[in-house]
């Protein structure tokens, strides 16, 4: 399907998103339960990106708008595993309530590119 300005304008937030994920995870203490939070929050911020790569050679409306779908379900795991993090105080909460309110617009863009599309 074709790309508008404000689809390419979310492969790049979603992909600057996941690089900011893994900076975070990196910085956090070398700790059992940080490897496995980390794991699940960086596989979930990268999914975002990924799935709607996927989306750029979708041969139908129907799988553009199965990968937007599966890409705002990643981000709805993302801010679960974030938040987990953050009130576990296993770092600067200020660090997560940024990525958490980023990834509450990209789920905004989502959602909105998901209705403009089924209306088509």
């Amino acid at each position: 399907m074709k790309d508008s300005v404000k689809n390419k304008d979310i492969y790049e937030r979603t992909f600057k998103f996941a690089l900011d994920v893994i900076k975070l995870i990196d910085e956090l203490p070398k700790r059992t339960a940080t490897f496995v939070l980390g794991d699940q929050v960086i596989r979930s911020a990268c999914s975002m990106g990924a799935n709607l790569r996927e989306a750029k050679q979708a041969r139908s409306k129907k799988e553009f708008i199965s990968s937007f779908g599966t890409a705002l379900k990643e981000a709805e795991e993302t801010i679960y595993w974030l938040s987990l993090i953050k009130e576990s105080k296993l770092t600067d909460a200020g660090k997560c309530d940024r990525l958490i309110q980023e990834c509450e617009e990209i789920i905004n863009i989502l959602a909105t590119i998901i209705l403009k599309a089924k209306r088509k």
